[in-house]
């Protein structure tokens, strides 16, 4: 694979998905993020199977091609690239990241260990304005508990009621409750909080959709997508 890109979209890109890769987990692949260049465009994916981050950036596409990469490394070395453009080259289990100045190599993880991730399923999505998501969602996390034994405590229940849409959290010492009139989402669904706390810094726009599944839910703009997998 090799493409070339701008420094700060690339590292805007990289930032977004390694939000999703985990950070403690038994799987070093989880710790990388998927990359896949075509048409143009490179899809970059992070997950820790409960949160999954997939958003995109502009490239010149010179070779196609996919390849995993540490999250945090890349977007790391991206950032100390001076400005201007950057290329990618993956070459011999490594990738080269080069631009005008410093050169980086990082080695690769295998593409092949990497889970197969569902495609975000946005059928029936409802849209709503991000802004006032984002704004209602921060009410209530606050009061979402951080005790994994009680892991019914750790989202935030979405659910419709009478006049609109509903957001509850509670820590069973706090409760925090926001109504949002004139909205709905269809079925109740109680999401984890560690989640939800992603959507302002990686796919939160002006508008966004908000699709239900049966077992996660899925928030999608122009900046890509975030799925969570429900409680």
């Amino acid at each position: 694979m090799h493409i070339r890109a701008d420094r700060d979209d690339l590292a805007e890109a990289f930032g977004r998905a390694n939000r999703g890769a985990g950070v403690k987990t038994a799987l070093p692949t989880l710790q990388g993020v998927r990359c896949q260049a075509e048409g143009g465009q490179l899809e970059i994916t992070g997950s820790d199977t409960e949160v999954t981050i997939r958003t995109s950036a502009k490239v010149e596409v010179m070779e196609e091609g996919a390849f995993l990469v540490p999250g945090r490394l890349m977007t790391d070395a991206i950032r100390r690239m001076p400005e201007g453009a950057v290329t990618i080259r993956s070459q011999e289990g490594a990738i080269e990241l080069s631009g005008n100045g410093p050169t980086f190599t990082i080695r690769l993880l295998s593409l092949e260990d990497y889970p197969k991730l569902p495609e975000p399923d946005l059928a029936g999505a409802v849209e709503l304005d991000g802004n006032l998501l984002v704004e209602a969602l921060s009410q209530v996390l606050v009061a979402a508990s951080n005790d994994a034994s009680r892991p019914i405590l750790t989202g935030v229940l979405i659910e419709n009621y009478e006049e609109g849409l509903r957001l509850v959290a509670t820590d069973s010492y706090r409760l925090a409750i926001r109504n949002l009139p004139g909205l709905q989402v269809g079925d109740a669904a109680l999401i984890p909080a560690r989640g939800l706390k992603e959507l302002a810094r990686t796919v939160a726009a002006d508008q966004v959709r908000v699709a239900i599944r049966e077992r996660e839910v899925v928030v999608a703009s122009d900046r890509g997508s975030l799925s969570v997998r429900r409680i």
